[in-house]
Formats: structure tokens, sequence, C-alpha cells
């Protein structure tokens, strides 16, 4: 069962008055004095018995009987004040004796016996049991730092002894938070060397130890947990798992699992930071290459644009363009391998005023004319995406004309340019020859026609040509009356389509 504040109090609470003696034949236990029967058994004392305490100076004692409190041994001479631990330290290793000795018959149990002829160790409880194997049971109530604990256990597995060590249910041992029991350091090294942390309380025959809370529990090792008492004639002792109860060796074992899924995360997490240490670095070295790479391409596109500039065709084009128009120096998001400014002048001789006013330029033969005059090896999409900005900027300085036609049925929209046409002088109504077609009435406040007027003006005439002898869903008026320009279809909606 798992104990709360109060059975955890009673655990470490007892008999703390001098009620428990040695025999003078040292090897069947202790002898404990009932209330009331110090006098009936004062002469048997002193006769038999002797002050628990192995550094006692003066061992004989003697009886005292009280009629408001508890009956107590008292020392023959003196009064020699030994703390509580010590009597416990007796009565637990008295207690374990006598407990290995009625559970294991054919065991040999002996107190305070050496682990070797060097006397390396000196164990509390040795056992030895019938296959020659020995445990050694330590009972520690006082302090015992870390590094001496470790060293005692080294010693004692090197010597092939299982230890066991049961800490003390009072003192320096046992630290309770509340209703939790802490964990101290020497009880973590303990458990991670394979030693379950265990109390004893030789008055009451209570083992203790520590689990994580419900509803799964598991033996902590290191922090604080919640106790849990069981009692000691459930246990077992073997070399293999020493003081064991099946309750503790299943929530050890639930602890090696969870220590184990713990390792495997922690490696898990050491392995995902390696490689995410080892992308960081590759990709560090890949943004060096590159920064160096780009460093030595705008290097040669400057050496480039020099030896470009002093060549016929360079000097012909500084001839042309005093200051360098912003459209033959548009930053793109692409860097050739040839300097920007070297390229787009080229498209633009090579290519766009190669043809005749109103005639296509396509994108696919300025990439074309790259490729192979310039042996551009980049990937058509981010080609292309770079040529777009080229002639974005030859559209916004007039030299092309953007062209968008939405279809019909859909949201598909195909773009394509073409070479602007030239300025056309106004030609006003009173100077028109008797017959002459009727000019575009939209004119420029600037007083000519832009190449935006003209294809307004020719999508016009080719919308009055499909509406012809067609008539309106809406009003039923013939369409080509409502047409008067610029796609817009008088009173009715413009999105309307034609009746077929």
């Amino acid at each position: 069962m798992i104990h709360e504040r109060s059975s955890l109090a009673e655990f470490q609470e007892g008999e703390r008055r001098f009620v428990y003696a040695s025999y003078r034949s040292n090897d069947v236990g202790v002898y404990r004095l009932e209330d009331g029967a110090a006098n009936a058994a004062r002469a048997f004392v002193k006769a038999e018995l002797l002050c628990p305490v192995p550094s006692c100076p003066s061992p004989a004692l003697t009886t005292v009987s009280r009629h408001k409190h508890r009956d107590h041994f008292k020392h023959l001479q003196g009064n020699f004040g030994h703390a509580a631990e010590s009597y416990f330290h007796v009565e637990a290793k008295a207690q374990i004796a006598a407990w290995v000795r009625g559970r294991y018959p054919t065991a040999t149990v002996v107190l305070e016996q050496p682990s070797n002829a060097k006397m390396e160790r000196i164990a509390d409880v040795m056992v030895t049991m019938a296959s020659g194997e020995r445990i050694a049971i330590e009972i520690q109530y006082s302090k015992l730092p870390h590094e001496q604990w470790r060293e005692r256990h080294l010693s004692y597995r090197a010597q092939g002894i299982r230890d066991v060590w049961l800490f003390g249910h009072i003192g320096d041992q046992i630290r309770v938070e509340r209703d939790r029991v802490e964990i101290g350091e020497t009880q973590e090294i303990a458990a991670e060397a394979g030693c379950p942390i265990l109390w004893f309380n030789p008055l009451t025959l209570l083992v203790g130890t520590a689990v994580t809370p419900a509803p799964f529990p598991y033996a902590t090792y290191e922090g604080s947990g919640t106790f849990l008492a069981l009692p000691l004639d459930r246990f077992t002792l073997d070399p293999v798992h020493g003081l064991s109860h099946p309750t503790i060796r299943a929530h050890l074992a639930s602890a090696a699992n969870h220590r184990q899924r713990i390792a495997e995360l922690a490696a898990q997490h050491a392995r995902e930071e390696t490689q995410a240490a080892a992308a960081r670095a590759k990709a560090r070295a890949a943004s060096e290459r590159a920064e160096e790479a780009a460093a030595r391409a705008a290097q040669t596109r400057a050496e480039m644009l020099d030896a470009w500039l002093l060549s016929a065709e360079g000097r012909t084009m500084n001839d042309r363009f005093p200051e360098w128009p912003d459209y033959l120096n548009v930053d793109t998001t692409l860097e050739l391998p040839v300097p920007r400014q070297m390229w787009q002048a080229y498209l633009l001789v090579n290519l766009v005023e190669r043809v005749e006013p109103g005639a296509r330029v396509s994108i696919r033969d300025a990439s074309t004319s790259l490729r192979k005059d310039f042996d551009v090896s980049t990937d058509p999409q981010t080609l292309h995406k770079a040529l777009e900005q080229f002639f974005a900027g030859l559209v916004k300085a007039r030299i092309l004309t953007k062209l968008v036609k939405r279809h019909h049925y859909g949201t598909r929209t195909i773009v394509s340019f073409q070479r602007a046409q030239r300025v056309t002088p106004i030609v006003p109504d009173e100077q028109m020859r008797p017959g002459a077609p009727d000019p575009v009435r939209h004119l420029s406040k600037r007083g000519y026609l832009t190449e935006t007027d003209l294809l307004a003006s020719a999508a016009t005439s080719s919308m009055q040509t499909h509406a012809k002898g067609r008539l309106c869903e809406t009003c039923g008026m013939p369409m080509e009356r409502m047409l008067p320009g610029r796609f817009h279809i008088g009173p009715c909606d413009p999105e309307r389509r034609v009746r077929r």
C-alpha cells in the first residue's frame, strides 16, 4: 500500500526510550524490555544483558521502573546518552539476522563479519547461502558520502559479494517533504549502481521505498517519490536481486524501462542534433561557396563589361546613349553570366528593333537568342522570369506594348508583347476627304494618337465586325449600334455575351 503523510510519519516513529539490550552471548538477537517488567527482570538483566552500543565504555545495565512513564534500561555506572540511531542500528542488525535465519535455515548468518582475511570490509550482517554465495547486508543510519559508498560497493562487488543497503528510518538517511520522501545523493548513486533504495524500521519490521505517483508507479531514482511500505516477511533474499519483493521488482522493471526509454530519446535527440549541426554546417559551407561564386561571377561580369564598352559594339551603344537608359540596366532576379547592360542592349538591337512596329516580340525568341549567343544554361522558368522583368522595363519606356488576352470561358490569361506603334498625328474631322473611313473619336489630349489608342480602335473595329447582325440579350437592340468604342456597350452590361 502507498502511505500518506501520517503513515510515513508513523514509519519513522517508534519507541525512543532505551528498551533494547544485547545478550552477553551476542548470537541470539536482542532483548526487549516490556513495560511494567522492570522489577521482575532486573536480576536477569544484570546477569545476561549488555548495552547494545559496541563502543559503550560501561555496558552493564539495570532496569528502571516508572509509574507515569514506560520502563526502560539504564547503565549501572555513568549516564551515557547514546543516540537513538545507535540503538536502532543494533536492533536492525539483530532483526535482519533473525529474519534471515528463520526464512533460510540452511544459510549461515554472522553479525559484523569481515569480508576476507584482509578485512577489507566488515558487513553488518553477512549471509552465506547454501550454494556458497555471499550477501552483505549493510544498515546505514549515519551520514555516508557517496564517494565512500561507491568505494564500499565496488569492494564488495570485486570480492563477488552482493551488497544490500538498508537506510535508517530516522536520522540523516531519510528526509520527508510534505507527503513525499526525498532521495539523497548517496541513494541516487546507489540506485544508479543497481541497488534498490530501501529504508528499514526495526521496530515495525517494515521496509520502505520511493515510487512515482499513480496510476503508473515505478521506482524513482532521483528527486522525491511517494513512500511505499511493505512488511519484511513478504521479502526474499538472493544473490541476484538482493532483498526484493514482487511489487518492488515490478516497480524496478518499470523504472528500468522508463530509463531505457529516456536514454533512447536522449540518444535520438543527440543524433538529431548532430544531424542538424551537420546540416547547418553544410548549409553554411554551401552559402559561403555560393557567396564566393557570386563574387567571382560579379568580378567576371565587371571585367566583361569593361571589355565590351571598349569594343566597337560598346562604343556604338555609348554614342547612341550618352546617358545609359534605365531600361537597358534593369536589375532582374537572375544575374546572367554576362553583364545585364550587355545582354539587354543586345536584345534591344538584335531582337526588338529588327521587327516592324506592331509586330510581336516573343520572350521565347529572346530566351533562344541568349542561350545561343551567350551560352546561358539557366533553367527556362528562371530565365523567363528575368526576361519578363526586362520586357516590363521596355513597356515602361514605351518601346514595347503589353497585350493581355483573357479567355472567354475561363480565367486563363495570355500575355504577349509587340513593338510599339510610331506616334500618329491627329486627323481633324473637317480635313477628312469625302468618303474616307471615320477615324477613332476617342483621342488623346496630348494631340496625337498613342499606340494604346490605336489598339483600342482596332479592338473596337473587331468587336463591331463580330457583333454585326446580332442582337443584345438584354434590350434586343442591334449590337453594332451599341459599340461606340473602347469595348463599352452603351447602356447594357459590358459583360453580356452576344446572342448567337
